[in-house]
């Protein structure tokens, strides 16, 4: 009877789990080729494509740049603020929709699509089929189909996304944050061959990712003290690209952008004002004289909330890039073309353009109404205001959740957690206390996972009760005839030394007097490594005591706090 009441538990959250998964994840309007033809609307006789602007691509991806780092007072990059003043760059904060992790963002970047949640899982997936964009429409893959020669260096997360669509290739791990400037040496290692007169011959499109700058806000945040450092290695490769590619080259065109930001603490994938402001500045000769900066000069003062020129969606790349070289939108593309750019364009091409982006959108509008719908003649204004409108109503149906199988789901869940309770309550009638206070963490453990914030400060819980259950176990054994303290005072030490290892959560992150690790690594080489290696020692020590401490069943709940205020310590 027992199993059987724990195999209908199962299948109560595993149903309940995928009641809400179903919900949570919205299903997006996306198109086929097939469907293009059935759901899209005749051009106008007099329409035609406008001549492609420019004929080869630089695309330079720093991971992690907010746009603050490349266009505010406190940035580093002079020289690409140079290029804003002078005309030749044009300057965007461009919004990254949420999850702000790399692979959902390259899919953005390159699709035009807005990104799920679950994609951010894929973020971290291990097989390089789970996130491949492979038979997806993309700018990359309209090069490809149009034989342009694309080379990529940098995140190996673009092998991933499209394992066969490159002519020449080399990837670099983004997992090892530890390393700042290895992995981007690894990169610009190439640009001696790729920059010179006989390696631009043999590519049309130079895609180049590096990793260094979000590494450094992983580890220290976007105050580190190898930001500045960092934020002029990248502005001298900006430079040298300008002068080798676009000064030799007017149809040439250079795009640096980051592909989301960070907040604070230098983490990200959240949907904070710190972690969507990612910038983006286009480069080309063809931009000065246009005054697409509308005035405003370089470095703009640091503000909260980051604001530094225009504002745009980052989707709205996509259209953008593939007007200016003259490819076809990808099929599911939410972008807008950027309107600066109408500049290049004559009055009636301004009209194609913003046409064959208002036509594009209402193929999704169409069929997510299920029916073509007539589209009058409309001019540029019009154009526009539509364009807004089908963009803002395709990406709330994108990102719209089904709340009803989501409150299924959690009320079953609701259900099936009472029943434990309730189950649980019967099995240690016996035993009030312990089910008691074995039900009061639980809840407690589970309310911590209400808002990020307190799951970043997840340790908190953990330190608390590894010493209140120790107490609660020490004061039991004071009745027995036999108690080892020594063994207490060890277990003590232990524990607070595990916790001032790291003792500032990621709240407090940058203060380093709160972590012992800050004062370690100022001793001599000589006895540094000594000292660290006995307080790890030390640290682990009351593990091996806990059994000869405490006894059973006790020791096996202290060993399995103890393991999560390590892991709580070390993290």
């Amino acid at each position: 009877m027992r199993y059987f009441v724990l195999l209908l538990g199962l299948l109560l959250q595993l149903t309940a789990f995928l009641l809400f998964c179903r919900g949570f994840f919205p299903t997006k309007v996306l198109l086929t080729p097939a469907e293009v033809e059935q759901f899209s609307t005749p051009y106008p006789n007099n329409y035609h494509d406008p001549e492609p602007q420019f004929n080869k691509v630089v695309l330079m991806v720093v991971d992690a740049m907010r746009a603050d780092f490349l266009f505010s007072n406190n940035s580093r990059m002079s020289f690409a603020h140079s290029l804003l003043n002078d005309g030749y760059g044009v300057g965007f904060t461009a919004f990254s929709n949420p999850p702000t992790v790399t692979l959902p963002r390259l899919k953005g970047i390159t699709t035009g699509s807005t990104p799920n949640f679950i994609d951010a899982v894929l973020n971290i997936a291990d097989d390089d089929t789970s996130s491949s964009l492979g038979d997806s429409d993309s700018w990359i893959r309209q090069m490809f189909l149009e034989n342009w020669n694309i080379n990529m260096f940098g995140d190996d997360t673009w092998l991933k996304l499209f394992p066969n669509y490159f002519a020449k290739s080399e990837g670099t791990a983004s997992f090892y944050v530890s390393d700042f400037t290895i992995v981007d040496n690894n990169v610009t290692r190439h640009l001696d061959y790729e920059l010179s007169k006989e390696g631009k011959s043999y590519w049309d499109c130079l895609i180049l990712h590096y990793l260094g700058l979000d590494h450094i806000g992983h580890k220290g945040g976007p105050n580190s003290s190898n930001m500045p450092q960092k934020q002029e290695e990248m502005d001298s490769i900006l430079e040298r690209i300008f002068k080798e590619v676009v000064l030799q080259d007017p149809n040439s065109l250079f795009i640096v952008l980051g592909d989301h930001g960070m907040n604070d603490v230098g983490n990200h994938g959240g949907s904070s004002t710190a972690e969507t402001s990612a910038a983006l500045m286009m480069i080309s000769q063809k931009f000065k004289g246009l005054g697409l900066n509308n005035d405003i000069k370089a470095p703009i003062a640091l503000n909260d909330d980051y604001n530094y020129f225009s504002k745009i969606d980052q989707i709205d790349l996509v259209p953008t890039l593939t007007e200016l070289i003259g490819l076809k939108v990808p099929i599911n593309n939410l972008g807008a073309f950027v309107p600066q750019f109408l500049e290049l364009y004559s009055n009636e091409e301004k009209n194609n353009i913003l046409l064959k982006n208002a036509l594009q959108l209402k193929v999704l509008l169409d069929k997510s109404h299920g029916g073509v719908h007539p589209f009058p003649e409309m001019d540029n204004t019009e154009l526009l205001e539509f364009i807004k409108n089908a963009k803002e109503e395709l990406s709330r149906s994108s990102s719209a959740y089904d709340y009803p199988f989501i409150y299924a789901g959690i009320g079953l869940f609701l259900i099936e957690t009472l029943a434990s309770y309730m189950f649980f309550a019967f099995h240690f009638k016996d035993h009030f206390h312990i089910a008691f206070s074995d039900v009061v963490f639980f809840v407690t453990y589970s309310a911590n996972f209400i808002a990020s914030s307190m799951v970043e400060e997840e340790h908190h819980l953990w330190w608390f009760f590894t010493t209140v259950y120790t107490a609660f176990i020490i004061l039991k054994n004071l009745r027995g005839e036999k108690i080892s303290w020594l063994g207490i005072l060890a277990m003590l030490v232990g524990l607070r030394l595990l916790k001032a290892w790291n003792n500032s959560g990621q709240k407090h992150n940058m203060k380093a007097n709160m972590k012992l690790s800050t004062y370690l690594s100022q001793l001599p080489e000589n006895i540094g490594p000594n000292i660290y290696a006995s307080l790890l020692i030390i640290s682990v020590l009351p593990m091996g005591i806990i059994v000869n401490v405490f006894g059973k069943p006790e020791s096996e709940m202290v060993f399995w706090f103890y393991l999560q205020f390590e892991r709580s310590s070390a993290t």
